[in-house]
């Protein structure tokens, strides 16, 4: 057995942010199930450590930020901050950590895995040219490019123009075991939430990029009363708590606010609802089918593929709010459509996505990075 695989891995791991968010929340299941071979340092680049609490401490060396003067050295800091805490591997996350992967070049650490999970508001449309160049020339050093996505996928190799060896589609995967759901008046005491109300929700950050203002005004003319939930926190609120108002429903719109207890919020609910502009392969979708519950979502990202054929009526196109309405207040109608689609959901992500598959594939990823070898993508 090579002597990589025979030692403990220090992996370290930096972020644009960790607060919660689907990349924190995969990472922080990976590190649990990847276990004692391996320890991690995590830190993030705003400063942010909101997720810190559920990682396991006892395989975590540190989390913190990323304490540096910004300016045009700060790609050569960072490889002196990263070298200095000794890491086998380096992981970088998404655009607000590039300049890591050029600061682990400068500090010559090879075993450099970087992930891409989607775009930020502000390239919702089209991606920045600066950020496409930035992202030809920085990543063909890496060890690894991982996305969970076919989409992003096609954008590596076609706009990035990543070599095909480099690039790794790994999708997210879900423990099913884990996505239990809890009896639903329990779930909606936790939260004091009406009992008898139909309840449509959606577990996220309340950011522009979610377009909850779709979701808020398609609900807005849903029949019988029924009642929205929104599970985060975010500079969003203030505009949907006001928008809520004036649209005369605040009493039936809900903001428990960021929870960490997903399994309890997922229970509160009748149908789960996404309305993202962008997204590429959301946990959420994965958690919300693991709980046997019926989805409405925008076809964004790989959502469409995620969702078994029984689902596929549910993923309407991106602005087309009219159609969303419309399947929402079918799902909100018809109890035994919500039960058909809620198990056929649940069927599909055991089947497709598990835990076991994705953990497996970053093993081999992060102990080839760190032995050099080259792990050449399918």
């Amino acid at each position: 057995m090579d002597a990589v695989m025979t030692k403990t891995l220090h992996c370290c791991h930096v972020f644009a942010t960790f607060d919660a968010g689907g990349p924190q929340v995969r990472t922080a299941q990976l590190i649990a199930e990847l276990g004692d071979g391996f320890e991690h340092s995590v830190f993030a680049m705003d400063g942010r450590t909101g997720y810190a609490s559920r990682l396991p401490c006892e395989l975590v060396r540190e989390c913190g930020p990323v304490d540096l003067k910004k300016g045009l050295l700060i790609a050569r800091r960072l490889g002196s901050f990263i070298e200095s805490k000794k890491p086998d591997i380096v992981l970088t996350y998404n655009w607000g950590a590039i300049e890591a992967v050029l600061g682990a070049w400068l500090a010559k650490i090879r075993g450099v895995i970087h992930h891409e999970e989607g775009f930020r508001p502000d390239e919702m449309v089209a991606q920045k040219r600066r950020r496409v160049l930035a992202r030809r020339v920085l990543l063909k050093s890496v060890h690894a490019l991982v996305v969970p996505s076919q989409r992003l996928e096609r954008t590596a190799l076609e706009s990035w123009r990543v070599p095909r060896k480099l690039v790794h589609f790994v999708p997210n995967g879900i423990d099913v075991d884990r996505f239990q759901p809890i009896a639903k008046t329990t779930a909606r005491e936790r939260f004091d939430l009406p009992q008898d109300a139909m309840i449509i929700g959606s577990v996220g950050g309340l950011r522009g990029e979610k377009s909850y203002m779709t979701l808020l005004r398609a609900f807005a003319s849903a029949p019988d009363c029924p009642h929205l939930v929104f599970f985060g926190d975010g500079p969003d609120k203030k505009e949907l708590v006001t928008a809520a108002d004036q649209l005369g429903i605040r009493d039936r719109v809900h903001f428990p606010g960021h929870t960490e207890d997903v399994q309890v919020a997922y229970s509160t609910l009748d149908v789960f609802a996404l309305s993202s502009k962008t997204e590429q392969m959301p946990m959420s979708i994965l958690e919300a089918m693991a709980m046997r519950l019926p989805v409405l979502s925008t076809a964004v990202g790989d959502v469409a593929a995620m969702l078994p054929p029984e689902s596929s009526s549910c993923v309407v196109p991106v602005d087309h709010e009219d159609l969303y309405r419309d399947r929402m207040h079918e799902l909100l109608r018809d109890p035994v459509l919500r039960d058909r689609l809620g198990h056929a959901n649940h069927d599909h992500v055991a089947r497709t996505y598990p835990l076991a598959n994705t953990v497996e594939r970053y093993r081999q990823l992060y102990n080839d990075a760190a032995a050099g070898r080259a792990n050449l993508a399918p």
